[in-house]
């Protein structure tokens, strides 16, 4: 979801993930994710595949855990870890094989008890859904925007919240 929104690109997500974003700025929902996140949403797409960094970027995906961001970051603590790790393991013996990073995910999500895992990965989380009891599905606001399409790159917040409006 954080990808996909700092992407910019696909306004069908954007349609979902604005709004989400305003519901937890107005305190109608909570978003929570792992600090492990912090890790994965590294750069965009486009900055990989021309081997070179943009700042705007940079202060773009800061801007998602800043201070006043709508979005809460959980420490992975060792309880987390060690569910992680069973998950991996039952995993293997289940053949439901997971990564270690989703396994963290996901070990977050059920020991949060939140009410859904939203991720556009739902192959290798609705296999899941049944042994965790933990709903999987792709981010959904209940009243998506029409959003028009954005430059490759998303233009610079002009505040720390990622959902501040755009100049």
């Amino acid at each position: 979801m954080f990808l996909s929104y700092i992407e910019g690109n696909d306004s069908a997500r954007l349609s979902h993930i604005r709004p989400l974003l305003d519901d937890a700025d107005d305190n109608k929902l909570e978003i929570v994710t792992s600090a492990l996140t912090i890790v994965e949403v590294a750069y965009a797409p486009y900055e990989k595949a021309a081997s070179a960094l943009d700042q705007s970027i940079e202060d773009a995906i800061a801007g998602l855990w800043a201070a006043g961001s709508p979005i809460r970051v959980v420490e992975v603590d060792g309880l987390t870890a060690s569910g992680a790790r069973r998950l991996v393991r039952e995993g293997i013996a289940s053949r439901r094989a997971i990564k270690p990073a989703d396994a963290v995910h996901l070990a977050t999500a059920m020991r949060l008890q939140v009410d859904a895992l939203h991720t556009y990965n739902l192959k290798d989380f609705q296999r899941w859904q049944k042994p965790t009891g933990l709903a999987v599905c792709h981010p959904e606001s209940d009243h998506p925007q029409m959003v028009a399409p954005t430059p490759t790159a998303p233009p610079r917040p002009v505040s720390q919240s990622p959902t501040a409006p755009r100049p």
